[in-house]
């Protein structure tokens, strides 16, 4: 073999070479490895970070003095698994699970909620999706005004 086709190894110590072919059949196989590992991280990893996992609502709630207070003058209210809006004199409760990938869904005024995963997904007064990424509607639950006593359920 012809000594410009030869490379020095890295363990040289005794003088052993290996050929250009040699070097990249293992170089390649290393490379392919750490390449195969990080897809396998990447396919692993949650999408935590891009928002938290939303919830949605079971059971009955009657709404505080101080949190039916709260919902009367900012227009919207989120609690845990629930959304409570005012829009006009109608009242309205959503889960905060979005339909699309289960995000966290935040109510920003009485007549707006924001998927936390994908900020370009809002929905409505009446929960229906503006479809950046689906035009399914929140679920939602029954709202019950007994004398200004504000009772979700669902």
């Amino acid at each position: 073999m012809r000594a410009e086709n030869r490379i020095p190894n890295n363990e040289g110590l005794a003088g052993d070479h290996q050929t250009r072919a040699e070097f990249l059949r293992k170089a390649t196989i290393g490379v392919t490895s750490v390449s195969l590992v990080y897809c396998l991280l990447a396919c692993a990893k949650s999408d935590e970070a891009n928002g938290a996992e939303g919830k949605n609502f079971s059971g009955s709630l009657t709404l505080t003095t101080d949190q039916k207070n709260t919902l009367d003058s900012q227009k919207f209210l989120n609690l845990d698994g629930l959304i409570v809006t005012l829009d006009g004199t109608t009242y309205r409760a959503f889960g905060r699970r979005c339909p699309h990938e289960s995000g966290e869904i935040v109510a920003q005024s009485g007549t707006s909620m924001q998927c936390q995963r994908h900020t370009e997904q809002l929905y409505g007064a009446t929960g229906v999706g503006n479809g950046a990424r689906t035009s399914a509607s929140l679920v939602s639950y029954t709202v019950t005004n007994n004398a200004g006593v504000l009772t979700i359920t669902g």
